[in-house]
Formats: C-alpha cells, sequence, structure tokens
C-alpha cells in the first residue's frame, strides 16, 4: 500500500481524505519575512498522483525550471521526467519574449536581503527597468481570444497557449489540470504596473476552473504592494478564491526551526 506523507498543510487543504483541488482557485498569500513557496512546492508535488492523467501548467516569473526542479526532487518528486512525460508545462516568463520587447535588465536579489523595504524598492526597480511584457490594451487583445483570432502580444499570448495545452489533451484529461501562477506580484512587473491587465488576465484563467474543471493556484505576496490600502488585485483574488492559504510570521517574532505559520 502507498504511504501518503501526512502533516499539517495537507490536512488543511484536505488531501488526507483523498480530495482535491480540481474546479477551485487556491490563492496562497504570504509576506516579504514569510514565504509560502513550500505550500506551491507541496500542491504541485500532490497534483501529480491525484490522478494518472493529471497535468500541470506552471508560470513562473520568480525562478528558472532548474530551481523547482531542485527543490521538487528533495521532496520525492521528479519534475523533468514529469515534463517528459508530457504532464508538466513549464512557462518560463523570464526568458518570454513578444515581439518588438525584450528584457533591457536583470537584477538578482538575495533572498536574506529582501526586507520589506527592499522588497518595495525591488518591485519598483523592475518596473522601471524589466519590459518583460509590455501591454497597450488588454482589453483589446483579449477580445482578440474571444473571435477565435491568434494573438502574439502579451498576456493573451499566455492566456491562448494555456488553452492550447488543455485542448492538446485527451477530453477526459482536461478536468486534471491544475494551473500554477508564482507568482503575482511580477505580473503587475510584466504588465508595467497596471493592475488591470493583470486583473484581466487573472480573470480569464480563473474561468478555466468552470469552463474545464481546472485547478488553479496563485501565490501572491501581500505586503509588496506600495499603498496602504489593501490593492485590487488582492482584494477581488481573495474574493474569488475557494481557498485561501496565508502564511505570516510568528507573533513571538523569528525563531531559528520556525519561520512562521500557516
Amino acid at each position: 500500500m502507498e504511504h501518503k506523507e501526512l502533516n499539517l498543510l495537507n490536512q488543511a487543504l484536505g488531501f488526507h481524505n483523498n480530495n482535491n483541488l480540481y474546479g477551485q482557485f487556491v490563492l496562497v498569500e504570504d509576506t516579504v519575512d514569510t514565504s509560502a513557496a513550500f505550500v506551491l512546492h507541496q500542491i504541485l508535488k500532490h497534483s501529480f498522483s491525484s490522478h494518472p492523467s493529471s497535468s500541470v501548467i506552471f508560470l513562473a516569473l520568480s525562478h528558472p525550471f532548474s530551481h523547482y526542479d531542485r527543490i521538487l526532487r528533495k521532496i520525492g518528486c521528479n519534475l523533468a521526467a514529469q515534463r517528459d512525460n508530457k504532464r508538466f508545462f513549464f512557462i518560463d516568463m523570464l526568458m518570454l519574449q513578444f515581439p518588438g520587447e525584450k528584457i533591457s535588465a536583470t537584477v538578482h536579489i538575495p533572498r536574506s536581503a529582501a526586507t520589506l523595504l527592499n522588497a518595495r524598492w525591488i518591485f519598483q526597480a523592475l518596473r522601471s527597468r524589466l519590459q518583460i511584457v509590455l501591454i497597450a490594451s488588454c482589453h483589446d487583445h483579449y477580445r482578440g481570444v474571444d473571435e477565435g483570432k491568434p494573438n502574439d502580444v502579451g498576456f493573451a499570448a499566455v492566456f491562448e497557449k494555456i488553452e492550447r495545452v488543455i485542448k492538446a489533451l485527451p477530453q477526459d484529461n482536461t478536468k486534471f489540470v491544475t494551473i500554477m501562477i508564482d507568482d503575482i506580484s511580477f505580473l503587475q512587473v510584466a504588465a508595467n504596473g497596471s493592475s488591470n491587465d493583470v486583473l484581466d488576465f487573472l480573470h480569464y484563467c480563473y474561468t478555466l476552473t468552470s469552463e474545464y474543471g481546472c485547478a488553479f493556484v496563485a501565490l501572491d505576496h501581500k505586503d509588496i504592494y506600495m499603498n496602504e490600502e489593501k490593492p485590487a488585485i488582492i482584494s477581488e483574488m481573495e474574493y474569488l478564491a475557494d481557498v485561501l492559504v496565508k502564511a505570516e510570521p510568528l507573533a513571538t517574532g523569528l525563531a531559528k526551526d520556525v519561520h512562521g505559520q500557516v
């Protein structure tokens, strides 16, 4: 009999009862001081064991494939093998370029230096120095998706790529797809600071949970935004989320062996 790892996170997500997240939107929120990346890793690992025909579409804006492959190997999941078996589709947004657009700078920031003040500075620096995906009018591009016309600009092209992957799967397998984004805050950088463009893209991804029965999982850093009030992106995503996972620092402060609570 296969041994299934039981921990508090698996129980909180319902994995211990053989439940799955298909047809649901899972929003994972963390802070600069307390990373919730481990939640994504756990959901990613579980996604491959939830059904023999399951697959994952992963949009990476934070790290290259080698980063996730190395971490998942440590917890018993071989992403390279899953990719070769056409069960893991990795969309590297760090390397993705569009016609007439290019990456003008790359900034490498050590995790240890990511204080709240530094994180906000980093966010502003990336917004001004990186030109990953620029969108003149996201609504016009998505109108092309609705009309069945091909798009090769901005988020519309990314969304079409996601849909092409899903539609290429056998029809019975489309409801066993998990779409993951790491992370939402860098989507706004890609959109040159446009919250509306990011919300449009996330809403389109969210519709896939009902259209195909996919699971949609996204990570966001809730304290990286400059405004004191809760940003519209966080408010809207929290409203849509079926499952909300928050990783927060311990009330007693930092500890050597414990970094936060879920």
